[in-house]
């Protein structure tokens, strides 16, 4: 834990405790001592720079470390709405999710900016023998192209300066004495194709309440509107730069451009769409509906009102017939879309983007041009098909990376997600099912989502142990067999993970450490060791959560997988419902007092309050060894 802190809040070495010393700490003993060396060590960094200094350098550190965080949480915001209406696949609602993920999102995003302020307020170094007279700090955070051919940009510009006395002598004297905080500014710069400067309109930097403002977007539209905004505010300025409008951004919408003359704000309430901003009224006026999954979208051509990207993939959108057709494949153009950072449809079909990929050797850009071109004039390759039900992230970018280097053999991706409605969440796999029953087998199946022993028990797939020990590469003692031999059905293993969790629950070993098996049963009697009143779970779990974790882990005893048949009026059955029934059938968030006296599910099993809590298993980091 001691080397989280060394080198970054104090020296290394400065922690100097032996093991008995920490055997006598409790958590407080060793909190109060950990804080008091990181005040000492802060102290020590005020006196030498001197308290002006530290002020300027907290505000600075703090406001483009929020900046920072803030336009990484609004992209992972945005890839989270693209994703989420798949949650549905999984029987859970998707508003439900987005909000609860959301707000994890949140809380971790102020959890990281904390540390990450903290961190860098103590790993800053001022160089001291530096002649220093004035320091101009400027950085461009947009771009946005002008109908007319010029491009705007946004540019923040802090100034700071050492008001030196003449003749100071530095050797003797601290300039950072006499340092002093410049004006600040923030602009909209329009360029000519030339690099000339043509207009600049400033952005005041605080908004009405004495708070800092900061543009996160901007656009300009083919009338030449200025439209520039944040989270909680939109400004537009007319084609002569004159502002016309402050509008509150109350959603927390994007700002999106729908056509050429259409700008406005994302909407995700009961009407998913796009709220457009009417320059007679100077106000919100219509708002156009949009397809499902269209997030990311620009102006469109003379064939499609606008275009959208989703799942690596860039639609065409027709609303006189609310159709959306493929465009661009970026995977069929070995295109890694995970890498994607923009792209533009040029007016004659061509596709420009560029992509940006972080390395441990640094950011590599790659700017790409794309044309169409006839399919026989490419080099003819052995054609693999895979089917899968939305496509992985990670595996995305290796069936680019294989279709780019293998000279052989290309993976065509057929992702039957694309199938699904909003009324059907199932239409996709009903679709691949009905496929795979005409005979149409693809080669390779991403089996997420799908009955993979019900394929199996109809000898639809290929036991893969025959290909794993045939390999001279890898042999079974390289896998982790246990895992293996748990998706194994009959002995035949017909489908290999990329990763695996393991979702369990956990007590004391005192408590249920000497069961070998672990029976309702056995259970209840665990119970009797614990204090009166004590529970099973904690605050929170309902008869709906033990009933569907229960039912999911005893699938094989419920389901026959070759006749496809499910049996509930059994004895297992029947013992599951009367033990899910122990649990009240909702839990009241809103009136509970359980977050003013919250109590972890670990100090709870260690009171003899509880006796289990649910545990997940995704990785080494996240085995836990506790002390009683």
């Amino acid at each position: 834990m001691m080397s989280h802190f060394e080198n970054i809040c104090f020296a290394k070495g400065a922690w100097i405790a032996t093991d008995e010393e920490l055997q006598t700490m409790d958590a407080a003993q060793m909190t109060d001592r950990i804080s008091d060396m990181l005040r000492k060590s802060y102290e020590k960094k005020e006196a030498q720079y001197g308290s002006p200094v530290m002020r300027e350098l907290e505000r600075v550190i703090t406001l483009r470390v929020v900046d920072e965080y803030w336009m990484d949480h609004i992209d992972a915001m945005d890839d989270l709405r693209q994703g989420i209406r798949l949650r549905a696949y999984a029987q859970t609602d998707p508003v439900i999710e987005y909000k609860r993920e959301g707000f994890d999102m949140f809380e971790a995003m102020n959890d990281a900016i904390k540390e990450e302020i903290v961190r860098r307020v103590f790993l800053v170094r001022i160089k001291t023998n530096e002649e220093i007279k004035r320091q101009r700090v400027a950085k461009v955070t947009g771009e946005s192209a002008g109908s007319d051919g010029t491009v705007w940009l946004y540019e923040q510009m802090n100034i700071y300066r050492f008001n030196l006395p003449e003749g100071l002598d530095t050797t003797v004297e601290n300039q950072y004495d006499y340092y002093e905080s410049g004006p600040s500014s923030s602009a909209l710069i329009q360029l000519s194709a030339d690099g000339e400067v043509l207009n600049r309109i400033d952005v005041a930097q605080e908004n009405e309440n004495g708070g800092s403002f900061y543009l996160n977007y901007f656009i300009v539209d083919s009338n030449g509107y200025i439209y520039a905004g944040n989270w909680e505010k939109i400004l537009v300025w007319d084609k002569d730069e004159n502002q016309i409008a402050s509008l509150d951004n109350d959603d927390g919408g994007q700002l999106v451009q729908y056509s050429a003359d259409k700008v406005g704000l994302l909407t995700n309430g009961e009407t998913h769409g796009v709220k457009v901003f009417d320059p007679v009224k100077k106000d919100w006026g219509e708002t156009i509906e949009l397809p499902t999954f269209a997030y990311d979208i620009q102006p469109g051509d003379d064939v499609y009102d606008f275009f959208y990207d989703y799942n690596g993939k860039i639609y065409g959108y027709i609303s006189e017939t609310g159709t959306a057709e493929k465009v661009v494949d970026w995977m069929e153009c070995d295109v890694d879309s995970n890498n994607m950072q923009a792209y533009k449809i040029l007016p004659d079909g061509r596709v420009f983007a560029f992509t940006q990929k972080w390395t441990q050797d640094g950011t590599q850009t790659q700017f790409i041009l794309l044309s169409r071109v006839d399919a026989a004039t490419l080099p003819e390759k052995t054609t693999l098909t895979l089917a899968c039900m939305y496509m992985d992230y990670n595996l995305r970018s290796q069936i680019v990376n294989f279709n780019r280097r293998n000279s052989q053999y290309r993976i065509v991706v057929k992702d039957y997600s694309e199938y699904n409605t909003e009324d059907d969440y199932n239409a996709g796999l009903t679709k691949l099912t009905t496929e795979i029953a005409s005979g149409a087998m693809p080669d390779i199946l991403v089996t997420d989502q799908l009955p993979v022993s019900r394929y199996a028990a109809k000898g639809l797939l290929q036991d893969l142990w025959p290909f794993i020990d045939a390999d001279t590469e890898i042999s079974r003692d390289d896998l982790v067999t246990e895992v293996l031999d748990a998706l194994s059905i009959d002995g035949r293993l017909y489908a290999l993970p990329a990763s695996f969790s393991i979702c369990t629950v956990a007590g004391l070993e005192k408590v249920v450490g000497e069961y070998d098996t672990w029976t309702l049963a056995d259970l209840r009697d665990a119970m009797t060791k614990l204090q009166p009143g004590a529970t099973i779970f904690g605050e929170g779990v309902t008869k709906d959560n033990i009933l569907e974790n229960c039912v999911s882990a005893s699938f094989d005893e419920l389901i026959d997988w070759e006749t496809g048949t499910c049996s509930f009026d059994g004895e297992t059955f029947r013992e599951l419902l009367e033990f899910a029934n122990e649990f009240p059938a909702e839990f009241d968030y809103e009136n509970s007092d359980m977050y003013d006296t919250y109590e972890s599910d670990y100090s709870r099993m260690r009171s003899g309050k509880q006796l289990l809590t649910n545990q997940g298993f995704y990785g080494f980091d996240d085995l836990y060894v506790t002390r009683e």
